[in-house]
């Protein structure tokens, strides 16, 4: 379950199997963090939602952040 103090990067929730939130309003944003044991990890995330939100993934290595492309503003 999400935790509002998820507001920013830093203070990322811990995300597991499968998550829920609420956005407060349009310019709420809500952070999620997960790892993998290394490469070649399949995953599949999927944004479900009424409003209009986008799905954004940043890879973390070597203590540098870089935005994952996709192909779909809701899956990964």
């Amino acid at each position: 379950m999400e935790t509002e103090t998820n507001n920013a990067y830093t203070a990322a929730d811990t995300f597991t199997k499968l998550a829920c939130g609420k956005l407060s309003s349009g310019s709420d944003e809500d952070w999620y963090k997960w790892s993998v044991s290394g490469a070649g990890i399949s995953y599949n995330l999927k944004l479900t939602t009424t409003t209009d939100a986008v799905l954004q993934m940043w890879k973390l290595v070597n203590g540098n952040y870089s935005e994952v492309t996709n192909t779909s503003p809701t899956e990964f």
